[in-house]
């Protein structure tokens, strides 16, 4: 609905200068007709008038438009580098070093559910460390065979 109501505001913003345009034709019409040179000058005015008005409008539209594009494009990055099993395993490894902090507060302190949830955080950590770490890798792995083979194919194309 966001997206039809800024389609809404264009087509109306588009319908009055038209009318706007259509009103300076009528005004400096009516002043070629009764020979008013007032009328044929203030028609003149609103027409270059509207004229302007029609190129903000499209200008406002094509800003708004790579607005959107850049938009999308950036939740498109954030989304890549969330998924991203590199960023996944420093997670890993920021969850164990929390897990390790807390059962270590736990265990100094005398608090068993501490350190107990320490321990849970800690082995979920090495485990999502540990399975990311191997995506990451073969992940890296997988883009030096393509880049070799684009530049095998490349230096064979000579």
């Amino acid at each position: 609905m966001a997206n039809n109501s800024g389609n809404d505001s264009s087509n109306y913003s588009t319908l009055n200068n038209i009318k706007d345009k259509v009103t300076a034709n009528a005004t400096w019409g009516l002043g070629k007709i009764t020979g008013d040179e007032e009328k044929v000058e203030a028609g003149n005015k609103q027409y270059y008038q509207a004229v302007g008005d029609a190129q903000r409008n499209e200008e406002r539209k094509e800003s708004e438009r790579k607005a959107e594009e850049a938009k999308k494009e950036s939740e498109q990055k954030v989304k890549e580098f969330k998924e991203n099993p590199g960023v996944q395993a420093l997670k890993g490894v920021g969850q164990q070093v929390v897990g390790a902090g807390q059962g270590l507060v736990g265990g100094l302190t005398g608090n068993k559910g501490m350190q107990n949830e320490g321990d849970q955080h800690l082995s979920e950590g090495k485990g999502r460390f540990e399975v990311n770490a191997k995506k990451a890798e073969e992940q890296i792995e997988k883009e030096k065979k393509e880049k070799a083979q684009k530049a095998q194919k490349e230096q064979q194309a000579e």
